[in-house]
């Protein structure tokens, strides 16, 4: 059975559980799905809503694209910071 995670629609990742197992999918392909604060807080809005859910007993983490997996951060927020 697969479900999608509540009604919500997420701007960079996808969600959903099949067989008591949740896929979350980073969607950035264009930026090697770097990880931005938007990507980070919408993971952890995912996990938050399957912690402690008996529907999910295991979570895997991947990614679209064929170049990267995950790039790592996505440092170009930083251009928003003072540094000095």
């Amino acid at each position: 059975m697969t479900t999608p995670t509540g009604a919500r629609t997420f701007e960079t990742i996808l969600a959903e559980v099949t067989d008591n197992i949740g896929t979350i999918t980073i969607n950035r392909p264009d930026k090697r799905n770097a990880l931005s604060k938007t990507v980070l807080a919408e993971i952890e809005e995912v996990l938050d809503q399957w912690e402690g859910s008996a529907e999910v007993q295991a979570v895997i983490f991947t990614g679209t694209g064929e170049k990267a997996f995950v790039a790592g951060a996505d440092i170009s927020q930083l251009q928003h910071y003072d540094l000095h």
